[in-house]
């Protein structure tokens, strides 16, 4: 659901090489590679086999949606820690909230619920650049880039949300 949203992000940075940490089952990844067709796509995702092996070192733009609220708080610094050694310009989306979701032993499916500020002092301490906050369409969701995303490319991006929440 957030092809429309990591795309202004590809448009606004122009990367040759993309990693989408957490993929799951690569939906995402291949959808953007038919829409770009000459950007190298890899997933990433540690839980689903197949797709559990780092595919490249070094990214242009890591993407990261939905995924570090299923990681628990202990472990968060390590994971952020990698994916700012694959790039400086990531795009995380963050829910900020329970899950509807509950595991099979009982915990909910999102063991780590802060919210956008906890975040960003996580961020600051592996990210050079000042980090750009953007809305979502629902209240209990934010978005964050790791470098200072263009003007005109925040506006679309608002633009897009606000529309979203119509």
């Amino acid at each position: 659901h957030l092809l429309d949203e990591v795309s202004i992000i590809i448009d606004a940075t122009n990367p040759s090489i993309v990693l989408d940490y957490g993929c799951g089952k690569g939906a995402l990844v291949s959808a953007l590679q038919k829409m770009y067709p000459r950007i190298a796509f890899f997933g990433y995702d540690p839980a689903i086999p197949g797709r559990d092996t780092l595919p490249v070192q070094k990214a242009d733009l890591v993407i990261n949606t939905d995924v570090l609220e299923h990681i628990p708080e202990d472990e968060l610094p390590e994971v952020v820690e990698q994916i700012s050694s694959i790039s400086q310009h990531v795009f995380f989306s963050l829910h900020h909230g329970k899950a509807a979701a509950v595991l099979e032993n009982g915990e909910n499916a999102h063991c780590t619920v802060q919210p956008q500020s906890w975040y960003l002092d996580l961020f600051h301490r592996y990210f050079s650049e000042d980090c750009t906050t953007l809305p979502a369409d629902r209240d209990i969701e934010s978005g964050v880039c790791t470098f200072r995303l263009p003007e005109a490319a925040r506006a679309r991006y608002e633009i897009l949300i606000s529309e979203k929440r119509k």
